[in-house]
């Protein structure tokens, strides 16, 4: 999530919303980006959390 979102507050409310659930859930706040910084593919901010996210999927749909 981008710290600099105009959806932050509303995006970890959801994930308040999602653990209060039990449901899986991880928040990575990217310091100084804004909104959307995820499609620019060179920022190597949005490369990194990219590969955080893929590799929390990987683990959470992993069967055991």
């Amino acid at each position: 999530m981008a710290e600099c979102d105009v959806l932050r507050d509303e995006s970890l409310a959801y994930a308040a919303r999602l653990r209060q659930a039990c449901r899986p859930v991880a928040v990575d706040i990217v310091p100084g980006v804004l909104h959307g910084f995820l499609s620019l593919l060179g920022l190597s901010e949005a490369q990194a959390a990219l590969s955080r996210g893929s590799e929390w999927l990987d683990t959470a749909f992993r069967a055991p």
